[in-house]
């Protein structure tokens, strides 16, 4: 899967004629058109570079295929299944390194159009449906069986660490295990026990499923029969990657076509498939034993574009890459799912494109609850194609590309498990059982980018010698002519060093920043060690007894989870309505459980009713949108709006990620904590300068959102990363940087929590940068009551204020501004007194004795509006210690 076809004829002619081109015309005049810039062969990738220039990499150290590999791509022997189910190892592109630097490259050869900029190719409209099919009581069965099967595994290999098992003692492989889970959420059938199953023995034959509720084969099978019954002319493509049923060794694309023949009243040479092993003979509809040659796939393409055969079965391999079924194609059922996110796309693709006669594809995904289904989707959702790591935004330099391969056997036996305080032991004892991998792989990567900082240096270097030689070197003497043409001489040989110089110039500018970001690089990766290092130590430290995760400490640990989110008034919104705006991903988790849509708060109240706290932190159920509870998200309905419902959606789904994730937690509020250090570095350096109106108006904003002393850091960064929305360039480049990072992060956590990280608006950046300031008001006993006292005017956060505030509201009084300072006065307090800090003159100083107000705090009398920090009760609480008058920091 690494290697590329480069010693054909076709190719090695395509090579020469390249080549000569280029050598007659200083390097330039080879342009090429092609529909797949960065194939899936990194080796391609060289070579089409290549075709333009041989020594188009050469001023980057590059001259070898070699080099190239070794440069920008990382290939590992990885454990695989073959067609037939067999585990092997082979070698793969499993990560694209220094991820800016190829892009450079690439972007100065390459001038990239995506499909969508081709505005007069019409392509047909693609719509996605997901069918959910359950499982029966036999397939809990062997869940369970796979799960007490991986767990074995996990105690086997610590047993093979400690020397504790013998040399012919069987370790069972994570992937076979995997990959019969996957198996047996297609069809029970494909289901290998083995020696290590507990309630199926080895040799056990499964009942056919014919249910179309619990089998995937099953509920195709009934779709294409009701498409074929609806529209006799639709074209449908079915795809499943498994070839054979291991219990018998039949054909499972043979066993798919006869149901479909026998549902449908098809005639057999209607119903075709093709693999590598097999196919049917499109002339009489007879079975072949051998995948079929170049000139009958042709024939089977011909006959289906045709219209004369009309289910087309076949895997990914054979139908799912380089040919052309879209003219009569109606419908794609992807049974399975693929290794790569690529290969999805690519199945598809075989129909979505133009062509095509009809107006809408409809694309078929299946996914069973409780098995590895979801697993895989998020294998794959962070998994990237190879193409997407250079024509979608990266903020990683380096990228997994890697077929979706196995979890660990911790990481599998955790997404069977269903008791909330065993799974988290699950995930505490692999984060420990991984870190030395981690710990390697971090530092692989810092030796990686120490290796590309010195290659950088050496051509910066070179690249200061040459323009250093342009500028001190003396133009030729030209002896040999006469003053005329010396003079012209001279003249030209300085236009071309001039030329010459400005093209260094910008090279070498382009190789600093590229030096300068991957210095930043290398810094980050250090902290991450060290933060990784410091994580699996204060695990340790918190869970484990004489070197045992201790299950009442993780018991101890998981209080439960909450937030909410608000809405005062009522729609007529239904659960209905509501998933039908979801995107794809989160109907799934809809289907799962993990997110439930309930239709008012009466529902919500009873859904929770198993916990007094939480029924009593949601009040009457007033303005409740959704809540996040124990790793469930709730929406309410009739709370809802169209425009809600996702930002909603989001905020959930985000407290559910970071509460899932504590170490991801910590290290969002590091990030959101150098936003906070570069902004009170922008205010040492830039006092009363450039950057000033931003900063003021920043803490101004800060300081009136009311928020508590603890949460600043949060509200701020939230500020910066609306101003950073609204214009980057705005702010000043450390803060800048600063803010980037966050908001890639915050991208990345939200991905990971399921949320469409495509469609997120800087309002919904904003909100999810506040995450963890709304979380620590929302997790607050009675934290309903603030979010509703704040609608009534109130800017704290104590519960115990919030409720006195609506006694006074509810009672009848006015708690504006002005009627709270009259009643004040009344009682006997100054009113009239503003203190604010400011650069003024020191009127007067709180500190200690009768007005204490807080110790190391001072405060001025004055305008507040000349230092720019609002009134004193509320900006005084920003910072514990200033050192002196005037002295923010």
């Amino acid at each position: 899967p690494i290697g590329a076809t480069i010693g054909s004829s076709r190719s090695y002619d395509f090579r020469f004629k390249t080549q000569y081109i280029s050598e007659n015309n200083n390097g330039n005049n080879v342009f090429l058109l092609t529909g797949t810039p960065t194939p899936n062969k990194p080796l391609e990738l060289m070579t089409l570079l290549h075709h333009l220039d041989t020594h188009i990499l050469d001023e980057y150290g590059i001259t070898n295929i070699s080099q190239f590999v070794e440069e920008f791509f990382e290939v590992s022997e990885v454990e695989v299944v073959d067609v037939s189910g067999k585990a092997k190892m082979s070698p793969e592109l499993s990560g694209v390194k220094n991820v800016d630097s190829l892009k450079k490259i690439i972007g100065r050869y390459i001038d990239y159009r995506s499909p969508e900029s081709a505005k007069d190719v019409i392509r047909p409209k693609e719509k996605q449906i997901i069918h959910t099919v359950l499982k029966s009581a036999t397939a809990d069965k062997i869940f369970a069986d796979i799960q007490k099967r991986l767990l074995q595994a996990v105690e086997d290999t610590k047993r093979l660490m400690s020397g504790e098992v013998g040399k012919d003692e069987y370790i069972e492989r994570v992937i076979q295990m995997y990959t019969a889970g996957r198996d047996a959420s297609i069809d029970i059938r494909l289901y290998n026990p083995t020696s290590k199953s507990e309630t199926t023995p080895v040799g056990t034959v499964f009942e056919e499923e014919t249910r179309s509720k619990y089998s995937k084969i099953a509920k195709t099978v009934e779709l294409v029969a009701a498409k074929n019954a609806e529209n006799p002319d639709a074209g449908q493509l079915v795809f499943i990657d498994r070839l054979k049923i291991k219990s018998t060794g039949e054909s499972l694309h043979s066993d798919i076509r006869d149901k479909i023949i026998a549902s449908s009243g098809l005639d057999p040479k209607e119903v075709v498939y093709v693999n590598a092993q097999g196919h049917v003979n499109p002339n009489t509809g007879t079975l072949v034993k051998s995948g079929p040659k170049p000139e009958r796939l042709q024939q089977i393409i011909d006959a289906y574009n045709k219209g004369d055969i009309k289910v087309l079965i076949g895997n990914t391999a054979k139908l799912g890459v380089g040919v052309d079924l879209q003219i009569k194609t109606t419908d794609v059922y992807q049974i399975d799912k693929p290794y790569r996110p690529d290969e999805v796309e690519q199945r598809t693709n075989r129909a979505v494109r133009q062509g095509n006669e009809n107006s809408e594809v409809t694309v078929h995904f299946f996914y069973q609850p409780g098995t590895f289904d979801d697993m895989s989707d998020r294998l794959l959702a962070n998994k990237q194609g190879f193409n997407d790591v250079f024509w979608k935004d990266q903020n990683e330099s380096n990228i997994d590309v890697s077929s979706e391969g196995a979890p660990d056997a911790y990481s599998a036996a955790i997404e069977l498990e269903t008791d909330p305080v065993l799974k988290r032991k699950l995930e505490i004892e692999r984060d420990i059982h991984n870190s030395g991998r981690k710990t390697k792989d971090i530092e692989r990567n810092i030796s990686n980018l120490v290796k590309h900082g010195r290659v950088l240096q050496k051509s910066i270097d070179q690249y200061r010698n040459s323009i250093e030689g342009i500028d001190t070197r003396p133009a030729p003497a030209y002896e040999d002519m006469n003053d005329k043409d010396r003079a012209k001489a001279v003249r030209a040989y300085k236009a071309r060093m001039k030329i010459q110089r400005e093209k260094h110039v910008v090279n070498l500018d382009r190789l600093s920043g590229e030096f300068s970001e991957t210095s930043l690089d290398l810094d980050k990766r250090k902290e991450q060690l060290v933060e990784h290092r410091e994580y699996i130590s204060n695990l340790l430290n918190q869970f484990s007894v004489d070197g045992v995760i201790d299950v009442d400490k993780v018991s101890t640990s998981m209080t439960p989870k909450k937030s909410i989110a608000f809405n005062t008034g009522t729609s007529k919104l239904t659960p209905e309505d509501v998933v039908k705006k979801l995107p794809r991903k989160n109907r799934k988790m809809v289907e799962s459980g993990k997110i439930k849509v309930l239709p008012n708060v009466a529902a919500l109240r009873q859904a929770l009713q198993g916990d007094p706290e939480a029924t009593a932190s949601i009040g009457d159920g007033t303005g409740i949108e959704g809540v996040y509870y124990n790793d469930t998200v709730y929406l309410v309905a009739n709370k809802l709006t169209p425009e809600t419902i996702i930002p909603t959606l989001n905020h959930e789904l985000f407290h559910s990620y970071l509460d899932q994730n504590p170490g991801v937690k910590s290290e969002l509020l590091d990030r959101q904590g150098n936003v906070y250090d570069a902004f009170s570095d922008m205010f040492d350096r830039d006092y009363n300068r450039k950057y000033r109106p931003i900063m003021s108006a920043a803490m101004n904003a800060v300081n009136a959102a009311g928020t508590n002393p603890e949460d600043r850091i949060e509200e701020l960064a939230a500020y910066m990363v609306t101003e950073w929305s609204k214009n980057p360039q705005g702010l000043m480049p450390k803060l800048r940087k600063a803010v980037m990072e966050l908001v890639a992060y915050i991208k990345a956590l939200a991905f990971r929590a399921g949320i469409d990280v495509g469609k997120l608006t800087p309002a919904d950046l904003t909100a999810l940068a506040r995450t963890t300031t709304t979380e620590n008001k929302g997790n607050t006993p009675g934290g309903s009551g603030v979010k509703l006292a704040g609608q009534q005017g109130y800017k704290g956060n104590s519960p115990i204020e919030a409720k006195e505030w609506m006694d006074a509201v509810n009672a009848g009084l006015d708690m504006s501004k002005e009627a709270r300072m009259k009643r004040a006065k009344d009682m006997g307090f100054n009113g009239d007194k503003i203190l604010t800090h400011n650069g003024g003159n020191i009127t007067e100083i709180i500190k200690g004795g009768e007005n204490n107000i807080f110790d190391g705090i001072f405060a001025l009398e004055g305008d507040s509006s000349k230092g720019g920090y609002g009134n004193i009760e509320t900006s005084f609480i920003t910072r514990r210690n200033w050192a002196e008058p005037g002295d923010f920091s």
